[in-house]
């Protein structure tokens, strides 16, 4: 099945999130399994690099 993507990938939030699908895609075992301990860390992160401090508490708009 081919991507149907509903966001533009050229723009800058775009860009991130592909880049954290694409992560999570590296880090799939051959059968598609993925240790989810270690995706929580790369999501983790991936928040941090955004600018969202996980000890702040729920970012509002």
């Amino acid at each position: 099945m081919a991507h149907q993507l509903k966001f533009d990938p050229t723009s800058d939030a775009g860009r991130a999130v592909v880049a954290l699908f694409n992560t999570k895609k590296d880090m799939e075992n051959p059968d598609g399994t993925l240790n989810t301990g270690d995706m929580i860390n790369v999501l983790n992160d991936w928040f941090t690099g955004l600018g969202i401090d996980d000890d702040a508490g729920p970012v509002t708009a």
